[in-house]
């Protein structure tokens, strides 16, 4: 869910590559429709994704826009 979130909101900021990887990630992790895949595997995804998180927080720059911006 919060993968989704992030890749619309890297959309919305015109953000595409990130908005790509979010949403990929997105639904590689997904509830509704798991993907099955052995434990060697999702093992290595689960660092993956991890890292792209914490780097994400880093580097992706999307944000909320401030409320009262031009105030």
């Amino acid at each position: 869910m919060v993968m989704g979130i992030m890749a619309f909101t890297a959309y919305k900021q015109e953000k595409e590559p990130w908005a790509w990887s979010f949403g990929f990630a997105a639904i590689l992790f997904n509830p509704l429709f798991p993907i099955h895949l052995s434990r060697n595997i999702w093992y290595f995804l689960d660092i993956i994704a991890g890292l792209f998180v914490i780097v994400s927080i880093f580097f992706a720059g999307i944000n909320k826009k401030r409320r009262h911006e031009n105030a």
